[in-house]
């Protein structure tokens, strides 16, 4: 995490687990993010790139797309 003036710069990686399924993987993640930003005093996402392998692949189900949508 690296921050200049009112921007701060950061990233995450959040190792996948099969069991907990990319939706459930998501959600934690971005709360972990949201946190961070609230406990750092920058309360407004202003851009976000997310990355993951394997975009159309089918996971319980349902493309691994939709389920990153959901989480």
């Amino acid at each position: 995490m690296a921050f200049a003036g009112d921007v701060l710069f950061g990233s995450i990686t959040a190792p996948g687990n099969a069991d907990a399924g990319l939706d459930h993987t998501t959600e934690k993640a971005y709360r972990q993010l949201l946190r961070l930003l609230r406990d750092s005093g920058f309360p407004y996402l202003w851009r976000i790139w997310n990355y993951f392998p394997c975009i159309n692949a089918e996971e319980r189900g349902l493309e691994r797309y939709r389920l990153f949508c959901m989480g």
